[in-house]
């Protein structure tokens, strides 16, 4: 039995981890390209022309020449599923793995966003902790 959690906690601890590898290759690209921009403009280069030679929308191009340090991605952002979050993982945990039924559950409580953020979340959530899909035949 404990081999199993751990094997679980271990797979769980794996993902996470790409995933924040992933990020920071983000950030580490992002970090990039606002330094390259930075030193286009202060050669004179104009915003149009930045975002071409570097293949950027020219709002980014201006929003990185104009920035005094590098903007990180926001996180401020609230997603609209975070407050339903307790109540679908009690419900996983009863076991109740539909996710339509789950999405209509938290729609009548008031939930406005869409199902396919619910999906990719009961999804993730199905690969991280189970049960796993049947095969289909």
């Amino acid at each position: 039995m404990t081999t199993v959690l751990d094997q679980q906690a271990l797979a769980h601890l794996t993902v996470r981890s790409q995933a924040e590898q992933l990020r920071q290759a983000r950030r580490e690209r992002r970090l990039a390209t606002f330094i390259r921009v930075q030193e286009l403009s202060a050669q004179g280069w104009s915003g149009a022309s930045i975002a071409r030679m570097l293949g950027i929308h020219k709002k980014t191009a201006v929003k990185y020449a104009q920035a005094e340090h590098f903007p990180e991605a926001r996180s401020d952002r609230g997603h609209k599923l975070a407050p339903y979050l307790p109540f679908l993982h009690m419900q996983w945990a009863a076991g109740e793995y539909n996710i339509a039924s789950l999405y209509q559950a938290i729609r009548t409580q008031g939930y406005a966003g869409s199902e396919t953020a619910v999906r990719n979340y009961l999804t993730a959530l199905r690969e991280e902790v189970g049960p796993r899909r049947r095969p289909r035949r």
